[in-house]
């Protein structure tokens, strides 16, 4: 496993540290985020309604970004269908 280093902090588009901060504890990396307050609240009501930790959920929305991404990138198109039989993929857990 590679190890991170202070030139490795992510960076936004201008340049400027980004407000994620990394430090390692063992194999996991802990990362500090700054979210305006609305977004703590929403991400504690979605953790609370699904009875998952904030981590789960925040692990579950890295997935779906990582796949909508990808799928965007091969030109398929990424949404909400309403019925689940027309699915390519199909996302469970939640």
């Amino acid at each position: 496993m590679a190890t991170l280093e202070a030139k490795d902090v992510l960076r936004s588009a201008d340049g400027v540290t980004s407000p994620v901060g990394i430090s390692r504890d063992g194999d996991r990396l802990i990362l500090s985020l700054s979210m305006s307050p609305e977004a703590v609240n929403k991400l504690d009501q979605l953790a609370r309604a699904s009875g998952k930790s904030l981590d789960d959920v925040i692990s579950k929305a890295f997935v779906l970004y990582t796949e909508a991404a990808d799928a965007n990138r091969k030109g398929k198109a990424v949404g909400v269908a309403a019925t689940a039989d027309v699915l390519e993929t199909q996302f469970v857990g939640f």
